[in-house]
């Protein structure tokens, strides 16, 4: 596995294909026909968008790639030393380490991916179990713990049987 500092530089090795992604790889993955994408990063672009709808669809199948999966769940992740980095570099999903004290008991928030652009601010997706697999998507926080927030008081208000743990 291919380690990188900032995720966005693995996105677009991981990437199978070119973008803008071409219309069949849109309805392969079950994407609405108001998805379009100009990069493999989520920077800013006018005719670079598409729903929280969108997004779950992409999650979703980012979990059925075994690397993806692997990059998207793993919490903390220790690049060894190097030429580069003579001490080597310890890697972190952010949004796992941080929600996983918020949610509550039986609930496992497995998965995420976070985003930021000033067009939609704060944006998460993340991959839960409860008694099932759940994918939640949000945009427009104002701040990364904003994301996290949603995210648990949108598991804990939908799923059954759980109680929300935030202030």
């Amino acid at each position: 596995v291919i380690a990188f500092p900032k995720i966005k530089d693995a996105s677009c090795l991981m990437t199978e294909a070119p973008t803008p992604a071409d219309e069949k790889q849109l309805e392969e993955l079950g994407l609405s026909d108001t998805a379009r994408f100009t990069n493999c990063v989520g920077l800013y672009d006018e005719n670079h968008y598409c729903t929280v709808y969108d997004m779950a669809m992409i999650l979703k199948a980012a979990l059925d790639n075994e690397l993806c999966r692997q990059v998207l769940t793993t919490k903390v992740y220790e690049i060894p030393a190097s030429e580069a980095h003579p001490e080597g570099m310890v890697l972190s999903n952010w949004f796992l380490r941080k929600i996983e004290d918020h949610v509550p008991e039986g609930l496992e928030v497995l998965g995420a991916k976070t985003g930021f652009v000033d067009e939609s601010g704060s944006c998460a997706a993340s991959y839960a179990q409860l008694s099932g697999e759940y994918i939640c998507v949000t945009g427009n926080a104002f701040s990364s713990w904003r994301c996290i927030k949603d995210h648990v008081q949108l598991y804990t208000t939908y799923l059954p049987g759980l109680e929300p743990v935030l202030e």
